[in-house]
């Protein structure tokens, strides 16, 4: 910990079931495996124990956890805990959750389902009375390099250019200035929630885009609440929460595919609210 680590990992033979028990009552969890790591070409079974956590203070904007509940819906899981962070009485259950995706949908991915880009993620909020403004490094359509077909891409802009026409109708700021991990900071600080796209292949060494909560910054690290459990690496939802990441290797992250694009949501607290506050 004095030296800044985050995380301890340990790789142990898969037939060391003595071991095995060990680690896992001392809290270690399985993240992967490595092939003929051995001199008998047995596997290694990869495991990891947190020993960073954030400790916080009073004046912290307290952030719940919320896990999606399928492979496309990060960006409303995400949304769901920034709402439920500003209003305690915002619905933060697998309807909404879904009702978030169908509102802000790409349509098409790089495979399966399509995910949500930062236009139709911040309408979804908007029109749930909170204030949000996306911050981008450019306009061109985000997640657009992974599609091959012309068809889909077609489909993709399309949807695009409207969530993009209406973001602008319904007055809704798009800067593009990415965010930097300080101006978070400062957001946080005011009770402004950033919710961010990365590239998930440092954390999951999967090539794909995924949303996450930033829920708390300090002097070393970048907490977030990751929506992504997956039970298989016996992951629970302590694992995905307050998760740190030092601060320069969350700035490389934040950033996905060939364009390496940006995005960034600010949720702020519903105008009502923030208008009685301030009177």
């Amino acid at each position: 910990r004095r030296a800044g680590c985050a995380h301890l990992r340990l790789e142990v033979r898969r037939d060391n079931q003595a071991a095995i028990a060990l680690y896992r009552k001392l809290g270690y969890r399985l993240f992967g495996t490595i092939p003929n790591y051995y001199e008998d070409d047995e596997e290694a079974l990869r495991f990891e124990k947190r020993i960073r956590y954030y400790s916080g203070t009073r004046s912290d904007l307290f952030v719940p956890y919320y896990g999606q509940t399928t492979p496309f819906t990060c960006g409303p899981a995400c949304l769901l805990m920034a709402m439920r962070a500003l209003d305690g009485a915002a619905a933060m259950d697998q309807r909404e959750e879904l009702r978030l995706w169908r509102e802000a949908t790409t349509i098409f991915m790089t495979s399966g389902h399509g995910g949500c880009g930062p236009r139709g993620l911040a309408l979804a909020a908007r029109r749930r009375g909170f204030d949000v403004a996306i911050h981008l490094n450019d306009d061109r359509v985000p997640f657009i390099d992974g599609l091959r077909d012309e068809a889909k891409r077609q489909v993709l802009t399309v949807v695009h250019e409207d969530y993009h026409e209406q973001a602008l109708a319904t007055g809704i700021p798009i800067v593009y200035q990415p965010l930097g991990v300080e101006q978070m900071q400062q957001n946080l600080a005011r009770h402004v929630v950033p919710v961010v796209l990365i590239s998930s292949y440092r954390l999951t060494r999967e090539k794909a885009p995924h949303w996450v909560v930033v829920a708390a910054i300090d002097r070393d690290f970048v907490y977030i609440h990751d929506p992504d459990i997956k039970p298989e690496r016996d992951e629970t939802d302590t694992d995905k929460t307050y998760v740190p990441i030092d601060r320069a290797a969350f700035s490389r992250m934040a950033r996905f595919g060939q364009s390496s694009t940006r995005a960034t949501l600010l949720i702020g607290a519903r105008r009502r609210r923030r208008a009685e506050r301030s009177a």
